[in-house]
């Protein structure tokens, strides 16, 4: 690869130089130049039902050829001179040495017509070569033999494959012009040696469509950012960087500047929670949890349900031990760690939530061990941050066999509690909103919905379903709701019940341009276990969806959004879907 693009950066230059209109009659050297500059006309010639448009009127005396992808040019040897085209019709005649010079070293026509370009590694394999990605990284274009005959093939990143054309003689690969057109070498039968460029708009929709994608998303482009198999967690530093963990350091990457630096070197531990600078590491999920903010770093007493307080610069979470468990409080200016509550020996406290003015903060706490049956009995309070008091708030009902793992403090007079029942399997998973007025909650909605993504105007939460009509395991049939906070209405957002949606690590979402990505899959309710694919879809404000990306289901394991970049980690690599205009 690096030869090739050695041999097209040489070109460049001179296919630069080639742009500059000769004068009629001038000597530049070697040679002289034509009296008058001369044009052509792309003239169309159709090649197995598609329509091709041919370069040259006469390419017998052509020698040698190359395309600049950067300048998108056609640059040829004719009568010893070089002659370059932006492909719209109009040759420059121009008289160059250095193109000859440059030629006779590599002595190779082979150098310019088939120099490949290597393969992105989100495409899967292809039994071909000659291969030509599109500027956007879309699609690649290759070759195939098949019976000493080459075939043109359109491929994209989820693997599915199209023959554009086939039975010719020859076939060389140039480049790509106008993002949508292919420039190519290529001779049959019934037609000679010709450069041809051809539309490959219909193909692409052909390509999109196999999976009944509803729309077309906005324009973006595709890049790898290649980080390697070291790569553990990806988290959103500000709005033009990312952060990762690669082995034992945390670095930062600005996606608009490509630069990057280490901000910290945490040993052999792991991120197990991470928001912008502020991030948590711990050798294993039952061992001390360590906070780093900002060059500095601090032991924690606890290492659950991490919640930020961005106002105040401080840090609420829970301590680890399971029989008897406090809240803490750590001030991320002075690291000072404050315990707020605690429980009896013998509790639990399951979640808590910030108020949306943060400054009270609510948590339920029950019984830290249970049998089959058994109520939980918890309690549910509300501490005062300023005055460090707290009380308790009643409404929760004591009779349930099932522990609330999650607390959302809404807006000021709406609460969400979501619990797992461990036995429950037709209600296994449920969301119940609870309005709250003077220390008393009362339940208003019961919804069999998980809690999953809240937007980042706070206006909505994106939810998870399941059904057991099916008699199979309920986390395999499951859609997104979206739930309004404002107007207390659930919308289903996807309609493909059959898709398993993992909502914990494959949700994001992008309030500007109202796109919501997901992961899906799907294939353990077909026999032996055939069939599972993963799927990595954008879905628009009409509930409408397209697809991105498919791997095998172990490949997407976490995705987020950068402004107008969409992030998605494999297991080496993070795949960068720029939407920005």
């Amino acid at each position: 690869m690096k030869r090739n693009l050695l041999a097209l950066c040489l070109l460049v230059p001179l296919l630069l130089t080639a742009c500059v209109p000769s004068q009629p009659g001038k000597n530049n050297g070697a040679g002289s130049v034509p009296d008058k500059e001369r044009t052509i006309k792309l003239h169309s010639v159709e090649v197995q039902e598609k329509q091709l448009n041919a370069v040259f009127e006469n390419f017998s005396g052509v020698t040698s050829y190359a395309f600049s992808h950067s300048q998108r040019q056609l640059g040829y040897k004719e009568d010893g001179m070089l002659w370059t085209t932006d492909l719209n019709g109009l040759h420059q005649p121009q008289q160059d040495t250095a193109f000859a010079t440059w030629y006779e070293a590599t002595a190779k026509d082979e150098a310019l017509r088939f120099a490949s370009d290597r393969l992105p590694n989100y495409f899967p394999s292809v039994d071909g070569d000659n291969i030509r990605c599109d500027p956007r990284g879309r699609f690649a274009a290759y070759r195939q033999v098949i019976d000493g005959k080459y075939n043109l093939i359109l491929s994209n990143p989820i693997g599915q494959k199209h023959i554009i054309l086939s039975q010719a003689e020859s076939l060389a690969l140039l480049g790509w012009h106008d993002d949508m057109k292919l420039v190519f070498a290529a001779a049959w039968p019934e037609l000679p040696t010709n450069i041809y460029v051809i539309d490959l708009q219909a193909e692409f929709v052909e390509l999109n469509d196999v999976h009944n994608d509803t729309f077309t998303p906005p324009a973006f482009s595709l890049s790898d950012l290649k980080l390697g198999p070291d790569l553990r967690t990806i988290w959103k530093y500000d709005e033009e960087q990312l952060a990762y963990q690669m082995g034992s350091a945390v670095y930062v990457q600005n996606l608009v500047t490509g630069n990057k630096h280490e901000l910290a070197n945490i040993g052999h531990a792991d991120v197990i929670w991470a928001a912008g600078d502020l991030f948590v590491s711990a050798r294993d999920k039952n061992s001390e949890a360590t906070l780093w903010y900002r060059g500095q770093n601090k032991p924690l007493s606890g290492q659950r349900y991490f919640e930020p307080d961005w106002v105040n610069s401080k840090l609420y979470y829970l301590s680890l031990p399971e029989e008897q468990n406090s809240i803490y409080v750590t001030d991320l200016n002075s690291l000072q760690e404050t315990q707020i509550a605690s429980t009896e020996p013998g509790r639990l406290i399951s979640g808590f939530s910030q108020s949306p003015d943060n400054k009270r903060l609510l948590y339920i706490e029950g019984k830290s061990t249970y049998d089959l049956g058994e109520k939980v009995n918890e309690t549910a309070f509300v501490i005062d941050l300023a005055a460090k008091n707290k009380q308790e708030i009643s409404g929760l009902s004591k009779e349930n066999s099932v522990r609330h793992e999650q607390v959302v403090w809404i807006r000021e007079n709406l609460i969400a509690l979501g619990y797992i029942g461990l036995w429950a399997s037709e209600n296994s998973q449920t969301l119940d909103f609870y309005t709250l007025s003077d220390n008393e909650i009362a339940l208003t909605r019961t919804t069999r919905l998980n809690s999953g993504l809240f937007t980042p105007d706070g206006k909505g939460i994106f939810l998870s379903d399941f059904d057991h009509s099916d008699g199979y395991d309920p986390s395999f049939k499951a859609n997104i709701w979206h739930y309004d906070t404002a107007k207390d209405t659930l919308q289903q957002v996807t309609q493909k019940a059959e898709w398993q949606i993992q909502q914990d690590i494959h949700l994001t979402y992008n309030p500007t341009r109202q796109l919501l990505f997901i992961s899906r899959f799907r294939g353990h309710t077909q026999a032996n276990y055939t069939g599972q694919l993963r799927h990595g879809v954008l879905v628009d404000q009409q509930r409408r969806e397209f697809t991105l990306l498919k791997l095998r289901e172990e490949d997407i394991l976490q995705a987020l959004w950068i402004g107008d970049r969409l992030l998605v980690r494999t297991t080496d690599r993070v795949l960068v879907y720029d939407f920005a205009e």
